[in-house]
């Protein structure tokens, strides 16, 4: 995947996570593998883009001010 592909995934990522996702729900709307898409997640999750909510069990966007 080239950079400019990665960076349009990612963005999609953040956006389909605005009001929660679930990975199901993720796998299915970015046409990615399972190990494509938590490998990515755990990279957002590591640099504070993402969090993981059990209230929800998917993964929900942290907002900047």
């Amino acid at each position: 995947m080239g950079v400019h592909a990665r960076e349009s995934m990612v963005a999609r990522m953040l956006d389909l996570s605005k009001h929660g996702a679930t990975m199901t729900k993720l796998t299915d709307d970015l046409s990615m593998t399972h190990r494509q898409l938590k490998r990515t997640m755990a990279e957002l999750v590591d640099r504070g883009f993402l969090r993981f909510t059990s209230t929800h069990q998917g993964y929900i966007r942290i907002h900047f001010s």
